[in-house]
């Protein structure tokens, strides 16, 4: 389990998502519920948002604004040209979680 964390971590880090905010705790538990089964578009906000709450003994609010902020910051920052290129515009939590858990799947495939 130690190595999906790893993995995780290093794709926060190039997407640009910072550590110093408190949605990224968030961020890589999402990651780690979608990688592990979880249907990122569908249920994030039915599912995998509730039990990060749960797990952080925080309101449902908090979750989903801390991981909003967090990514909003990311992209302000730069660390999210991709999505400036394709777009110009902020990516929602969907998309960036959906976006991080596919680049951790597919890096947990390449080095298994």
């Amino acid at each position: 389990m130690a190595n999906i964390e790893k993995i995780i971590a290093e794709y926060c880090k190039i997407y640009g998502i910072s550590a110093k905010y408190r949605g990224y705790e968030y961020i890589k538990e999402a990651v780690r519920l979608a990688v592990s089964g979880h249907q990122v578009r569908c249920n994030l906000n039915k599912t995998i948002f509730p039990l990060i709450a749960e797990k952080f003994e925080i309101k449902l609010s908090l979750v989903e604004s801390n991981i909003r902020r967090t990514i909003e910051k990311a992209y302000e920052d730069g660390g999210m040209d991709f999505f400036k290129i394709r777009s110009g515009f902020t990516p929602t939590t969907a998309l960036v979680i959906a976006h991080l858990s596919e680049d951790v799947k597919n890096e947990m495939a390449v080095t298994a």
